[in-house]
């Protein structure tokens, strides 16, 4: 029954929005101007235009892999001290100290130590030791290696890492390009990984007499050596010497020495020596 009567009026409501609508249309477009439309020409053309410069890509020349493939074993002995304080920060850490014992609250008489009044024990005459007497009773930061100049010893240069580097004793194992002084490094084997011929390699050179750990599986670098048929490309992987006794065997080394990551370049060749400065450690 007043069904007719809400159709009737939803039409007079709509006819009445539409009616409203249609002077709001007709003054929008009267307000558009030529000023406006100049004004929007103008902050057109002062906007920056960009335009995307598409990049260019080069493909690298294919050339077949050689037919040598290296395995060589960058071995480091890890720092076991840790480095010398520099003056700035000596200079810190006497500050720091002056400024605590100058701020710094006491402790009430009640709750100091009073050694006098109990059993002393020999780790409480150990406390009771000055900073002068435990320093000179350390263990020393410098070895005897450090003191003789002996590079062969491991146990040189406590507070850095030390790289193994051995001269070789044998011409053919020398890669053209490289000098007898090289990276502990033999040819990969077929079907053998390239973690596996690394540890091989150790174990021909120092036996079973020395503890080591390959880090990962990747290297961390290559050179490529020669042309040709020549040619190899020689992977560097990271070997850590954890303890034991690390001298290399007569037959494929006459001589060994452990170096800091700045000596690296006074024993390897040009090449080889441009690559440690990224895979060797300070």
């Amino acid at each position: 029954m007043h069904l007719p009567m809400y159709r009737s009026l939803v039409g007079i409501g709509c006819r009445s929005i539409n009616s409203l609508q249609q002077p709001l249309r007709s003054l929008s477009s009267q307000s558009s101007s030529p000023a406006a439309d100049v004004s929007k020409g103008e902050e057109a053309a002062a906007r920056p235009t960009w335009k995307r410069v598409k990049p260019v890509y080069v493909v690298p020349t294919w050339t077949p892999p050689p037919k040598k493939i290296v395995a060589a074993a960058v071995v480091e002995r890890l720092p076991l001290i840790t480095p010398d304080m520099r003056d700035w920060e000596e200079a810190m850490l006497d500050l720091q100290m002056r400024k605590l014992e100058a701020i710094g609250k006491r402790l009430p008489p009640e709750m100091e130590y009073k050694p006098h009044e109990l059993h002393k024990t020999e780790a409480d005459e150990y406390e009771a030791m000055t900073d002068e007497e435990i320093i000179a009773t350390a263990y020393p930061r410098k070895t005897e290696a450090d003191l003789k100049g002996d590079k062969r010893a491991a146990w040189r240069r406590l507070d850095r890492r030390v790289f193994l580097v051995i001269q070789r004793n044998k011409p053919a194992d020398i890669l053209q390009g490289e000098t007898e002084w090289n990276f502990p490094q033999s040819l990969r084997q077929e079907g053998e990984t390239m973690r596996d011929a690394v540890m091989r390699t150790m174990t021909t050179l120092v036996q079973d007499t020395a503890q080591l750990f390959p880090v990962g599986f990747c290297p961390m670098g290559y050179v490529d050596r020669g042309t040709g048929d020549d040619r190899s490309r020689v992977f560097y992987y990271k070997v850590q010497y954890i303890e034991g006794s690390l001298t290399p065997v007569k037959e494929i080394a006459k001589d060994h020495v452990w170096l800091l990551q700045e000596e690296l370049k006074d024993y390897l060749d040009a090449d080889l020596a441009k690559i440690t400065e990224v895979i060797c450690d300070q």
